[in-house]
């Protein structure tokens, strides 16, 4: 990953050994010979990507530049507008214990306006530090929800999204705002409509228990409104820990010249990216039997920087929670293959066999250990899985 982020921000890797002297002295010499290119692009949409070619007529040199740039939008554009006041009032009045409705298998909840299918949403979450973690936020919205108006001979709508994580007193831990535009041809608005709205977004916070609302203004008079409990453990950075799971039914190749990272990295997101593959979370906990159903962890091993690292294996689960019995999984996988050099974490991304299971609620469980001795906590995600 940050040889990925070195060649698309047009820098290049230090590696890390014994010998600092020859990389602090690279790095003297590229603040002292390079020059700063610039110049003002056209009008693009907020959040597109666009690609950078940097050449010189010298022949014999090796050029070293930005492969991209970004369109970044605020990380907190509603910050100060009035709309901002309208949605914490239906996220604090949602996220009441009074107000809950339609109870998931997850513990999420979810109510859209005038809303013909049930929105969802999942809250996984990643440690970044000892007692530092980053919420993947990814939610399936109700077409429904959305107003869209005919501008200019396209679907056009304004979808302004607000998150708090609140504390057991009823304070503020931790917030996060986003607004969307949409401007889509007919074909495009029709497709759109056929099926929920994928939205995902990230926010920091520290351990501890929580409640998670997230309100979303889809334009005249529609909203929906979104909640979930968090709890995240603490996590001191020294001991085999997991984090929580989500699962993938949706993985996109990703190219070598950075490019998927850079943007994300630009838009203050981090990417799940395994072995050269990005997986897009799942915004619900129902599955069908045909769906690709792809298992996403992080294992935190401190122990991989020393000088002889133990192995590190990990086994999951799926378990039918009316009889206690597992009916599919894998034990003891080694993670030698997901290891990054010089990492403490291994991101982890295993496909997990449904053939042969009967429709109905499960829970899947993952757990880490080191060989040896050193077991990991154990994670659980209750799905459903339907046949179609």
């Amino acid at each position: 990953m940050l040889y990925e982020l070195a060649s698309g921000t047009g820098g290049f890797p230090i590696l890390n050994t014994n010998d600092l002297l020859p990389g602090l002295e690279k790095i003297s010499r590229e603040q002292n010979q390079y020059y700063l290119l610039g110049y003002a692009p056209g009008e693009s949409k907020e959040g597109s990507c666009h690609t950078l070619k940097v050449k010189v007529e010298r022949s014999g040199t090796n050029v070293r530049a930005r492969s991209g740039f970004c369109n970044v939008p605020s990380t907190n554009p509603l910050q100060g507008k009035p709309v901002e006041k309208d949605l914490e009032m239906r996220a604090a009045a949602a996220a009441a214990p009074a107000k809950a409705a339609a109870t998931g298998a997850a513990g999420a909840t979810a109510t859209a306006a005038t809303a013909p299918m049930a929105g969802s949403i999942q809250a996984p979450y990643f440690y970044t530090a000892a007692n530092e973690a980053q919420v993947h936020i990814a939610m399936e919205v109700p077409p429904s929800t959305v107003n869209f108006e005919k501008v200019k001979g396209k679907y056009h709508a304004d979808i302004n999204v607000l998150g708090i994580a609140y504390k057991p007193d009823g304070s503020v831990a931790s917030r996060f705002s986003d607004e969307l535009t949409f401007d889509l041809e007919k074909p495009e608005w029709e497709a759109f409509m056929k099926q929920p709205m994928h939205y995902e977004n990230q926010f920091a916070i520290v351990p501890g228990t929580y409640k998670l609302s997230v309100a979303l203004g889809g334009g005249a008079e529609k909203f929906g409104t979104y909640q979930t409990p968090l709890v995240v453990d603490p996590y001191d950075g020294k001991k085999l820990s997991v984090s929580s799971m989500f699962i993938s039914k949706q993985i996109t190749p990703t190219t070598d010249d950075g490019g998927i990272m850079e943007a994300d990295l630009l838009a203050d997101r981090t990417p799940f990216i395994v072995h050269h593959v990005q997986l897009t979370p799942s915004g619900g906990d129902h599955f069908k039997k045909t769906d690709k159903f792809i298992l996403y962890a992080q294992v935190y091993a401190p122990q991989l920087v020393e000088a002889n690292p133990p192995k590190v294996l990990v086994s999951f689960v799926v378990v039918d929670p009316k009889t206690g019995k597992g009916v599919t999984g894998a034990t003891k996988l080694d993670m030698a293959s997901f290891i990054q050099k010089g990492s403490p974490v291994i991101p982890v991304a295993l496909k997990v066999p449904l053939d042969g299971m009967q429709p109905g609620e499960y829970k899947l469980q993952f757990q880490a250990n080191l060989e040896g001795g050193g077991f990991s906590q154990i994670r659980t995600l209750p799905f459903v899985l339907e046949e179609k």
